[in-house]
């Protein structure tokens, strides 16, 4: 979820950690901390987030949606060890996706979509999920795959880099979402008045912007957002226009200016002088994941001014102290981060 988009699900990851039992011969990993290897101290899944990938496998792009692999299943093995010499061991998987989950692909014009379901009598919540600017639907599709265990019907979107798409996040129609939106209220399985939007990182940007325009969407979850248009890409040059457009317009967009980026990371303080959203025009309720060190952009500054102007009836905070832009599914390593550290997390919650 959080590796590189070129490495293959066949790279293989690692992780130890170092454990005195007690005298009956017993480590729990929820009681005894961890004296050495890849973390310390109490961490009940620290060998899971903090794995490192020690034979990396690359891959090509896949840009078919129908050739693109689930990747729903990730599969463990633990061994137990003492003083080199092999007491036990064991295999398990973990699934994304439940069994009972069906999904189908859905090609649109300027979007594509990974729709998760099941079958059911019942008409469900939904939720549209957008992932970030690595584009393509992978990262979305796990996100949207875990929230379609819980009741959900989930539609995960791909807003750039898919065949017929465009190749990079460069002036991006706001109605594909309103499309999307559509398409899903019209499901004879969906509620079509409870349907919710999730988006991370510039999926939280484009998701927030279509906010400031658009009705229909009753909750929105924005992970490691931005309160600002910023400007495009075209790989990974500026693409000297904006990431959206509306009505065929570019909306109004910062552009990105290396030095000044260095400055607000060092001072944590954004320059507010073009590209802010219009966001007194939010009401639905907000849940907004962000962290104190965030090393893309300053999402935490950026979540207390969506707290502040937006008229939501309900907003909440989640943040997190040690994490930074990474704040993805639990439980997972992120090889952003060469030192694996156990993270606080503070809930905020501000009712008006």
């Amino acid at each position: 979820m959080n590796a590189p988009m070129n490495w293959s699900e066949n790279t293989f990851w690692q992780s130890e950690a170092i454990f005195l039992s007690d005298s009956n011969g017993i480590v729990s990993l929820e009681k005894s901390p961890s004296i050495g290897g890849d973390y310390t101290g109490i961490r009940s899944m620290g060998l899971f987030e903090s794995l490192k990938a020690v034979t990396i496998v690359n891959k090509k792009h896949i840009g078919d949606l129908k050739n693109l692999p689930l990747n729903d299943v990730v599969s463990y093995k633990i061994s137990v060890l003492s003083v080199g010499k092999l007491l036990a061991k064991t295999t398990f998987n973990r699934f994304y996706k439940n069994y009972n989950i069906n999904y189908c692909d859905i090609l649109r014009d300027s979007w594509q979509g990974r729709l998760f379901y099941e079958e059911d009598k019942n008409k469900k919540p939904a939720i549209i999920v957008l992932s970030g600017s690595d584009g393509g639907i992978e990262k979305a599709q796990n996100i949207a795959m875990m929230l379609s265990n819980h009741g959900f019907v989930t539609l995960a979107i791909s807003y750039f880099g898919m065949n017929n798409q465009k190749s990079s996040l460069d002036r991006i129609p706001l109605e594909n979402i309103e499309e999307a939106l559509k398409y899903i209220q019209k499901l004879t399985f969906v509620d079509s008045a409870k349907i919710g939007i999730y988006g991370r990182s510039k999926g939280a940007e484009y998701s927030l912007m279509f906010l400031t325009k658009y009705d229909g969407i009753k909750c929105a979850v924005l992970n490691s957002p931005s309160d600002r248009v910023y400007e495009g890409l075209k790989g990974k040059r500026n693409s000297k226009h904006s990431s959206w457009t509306y009505g065929g317009k570019e909306i109004s967009y910062k552009p990105f200016k290396i030095r000044e980026f260095i400055m607000n990371m060092l001072t944590k303080k954004s320059n507010i002088d073009f590209g802010v959203m219009d966001i007194e025009n939010v009401t639905c309720p907000l849940l907004l994941i962000t962290s104190i060190k965030d090393e893309i952009w300053d999402s935490y500054s950026a979540s207390i001014n969506i707290m502040k102007k937006a008229k939501s009836y309900e907003k909440s905070i989640v943040l997190t102290t040690e994490l930074g832009h990474m704040n993805t599914i639990s439980y997972l390593p992120n090889p952003r981060y060469k030192k694996y550290k156990t993270d606080k997390i503070y809930y905020e919650a501000i009712l008006s």
